[in-house]
């Protein structure tokens, strides 16, 4: 089996139990992805642990979850995606595209070992009613991301610039001082900015267009 980029406290943990269970256990890091689905192609057709977290944070959003996942079942790989707190979104993409199973870290090693020995021998890791509702979590959040496209799209050319300044933290008084507009005129065109997008804070404005940018999948 390959392991990717797991934290290296958790590998250390998993990597002597697996041993202990006769698998043949291989370590990639981060590099980028082709790396990774290189070290995949050499594997065979072994299990992939993939943890969730740590690669979509060290590319800065690039890869996407779903594409990603899909990418490392294509050679018939059982991918197993490992799970922290806060992962659910990238969780459901990651079943939706071909994942066999979600493990959480906080699982007891006995069960970890378990799921990974029953992934290679091509059993099931999870059952038929976790896997719809992994579907159905992906699913809505689809609907979701798509409905937030849209309202974005929706804003003009000015109220999009706001919404990025706002997001990367500019305070709405420096970016009236940016655009040469009296607070007062800016305040008001937050105020039509939010009305498009429903959005009843200017802190959830903002959540709407990092949701927009985050992992589709």
């Amino acid at each position: 089996m390959l392991i990717l980029d797991v934290h290296p406290m958790f590998r250390r943990m998993l990597g002597p139990a697996l041993h202990e269970e006769g698998m043949d256990v291989h370590e990639v890091g981060f590099d980028d992805e082709q790396v990774m689905l290189t070290a995949v192609a050499g594997l065979g057709t072994g299990v992939v642990l993939f943890e969730l977290a740590p690669a979509s944070e060290k590319v800065g959003g690039r890869i996407r979850t779903g594409p990603f996942v899909a990418a490392l079942t294509a050679n018939g790989n059982p991918v197993l995606a490992v799970s922290g707190h806060g992962d659910e979104s990238s969780a459901a993409g990651a079943v939706a595209a071909g994942a066999v199973g979600v493990l959480s870290k906080d699982l007891p090693l006995p069960d970890l070992v378990n799921a990974v020995v029953r992934a290679g021998a091509g059993l099931p890791v999870m059952s038929a009613p976790e896997h719809g509702l992994w579907l159905s979590r992906h699913h809505e959040r689809s609907v979701r991301r798509s409905r937030v496209a849209d309202r974005l799209a929706r804003l003009r050319p000015r109220e999009q610039e706001i919404l990025r300044l706002l997001a990367a933290g500019r305070r709405s008084s420096e970016i009236a001082g940016l655009f040469g507009t009296p607070p007062a005129t800016l305040r008001a065109e937050v105020r039509s900015m939010m009305t498009v997008l429903g959005a009843g804070s200017q802190i959830e404005a903002v959540a709407m267009l990092f949701e927009s940018r985050a992992d589709a999948w």
